[in-house]
């Protein structure tokens, strides 16, 4: 129970606690786990074999952290990925998971930025940032690969740009039918003319 253990073990703690026991679980399973920080774990396997010999009993279990013995019980929710599924980010979409971060590098250092805290993300010269309140950092992938794993508040303002429209305060209009938007954190950027319609009627102005 999330909320048990969060009132327990405070955010960090429960999330530590998830994250260790993923790590556990990735050494035990024959398909691929992955945490998420809504303190859930997904496993996909490559075939039908791999699934089968997933034993769900087997991997109950009983998870020391700080001392405090938690019971972690597994419950099966699957869905059956065919060829369509061509992309990581494609499977995760269809596993329903709540992704709310994405990871990134400054400085030989790496972060999870969540997207809550995302302004907008641009690609330069074969390169991606994401700009958050004051500073900006780079990921690995593509625009078009972070489309499929953003929440719906983001959405494109140009051919090398996505904005989170959350982050809109006002826009105003400019030359060649395109528009300023002025952003919370007093940035400014530009949406070109194919995609002021949609953003208008997201962020209703």
């Amino acid at each position: 129970n999330n909320e048990s253990l969060v009132n327990e073990l405070g955010i960090e703690g429960a999330d530590d606690l998830f994250e260790a026991y993923s790590n556990e679980l990735s050494a035990k399973v024959l398909g691929t786990c992955f945490y998420f920080k809504d303190r859930t774990i997904s496993i996909l396997f490559d075939n039908e074999n791999e699934f089968k010999a997933f034993n769900l009993k087997e991997l109950d279990n009983i998870f020391s952290y700080r001392g405090i013995g938690y019971k972690i019980s597994l419950k099966k929710k699957s869905i059956e990925c065919d060829s369509k599924y061509t992309a990581f980010d494609d499977l995760i979409k269809a596993l329903e998971t709540n992704i709310d971060h994405v990871a990134a590098y400054k400085d030989n250092k790496n972060y999870n930025i969540y997207f809550k805290d995302i302004f907008y993300i641009e690609a330069v010269d074969n390169q991606t940032f994401i700009y958050t309140k004051d500073t900006f950092f780079e990921v690995k992938e593509k625009l078009y690969q972070l489309e499929a794993i953003l929440s719906d508040h983001f959405m494109r303002c140009s051919k090398s740009m996505i904005c989170n429209t959350k982050k809109i305060v006002s826009l105003e209009k400019e030359k060649n039918s395109r528009l300023i938007a002025n952003l919370s954190n007093d940035e400014t950027i530009i949406i070109s003319r194919g995609y002021t319609k949609d953003i208008k009627g997201k962020i209703n102005m």
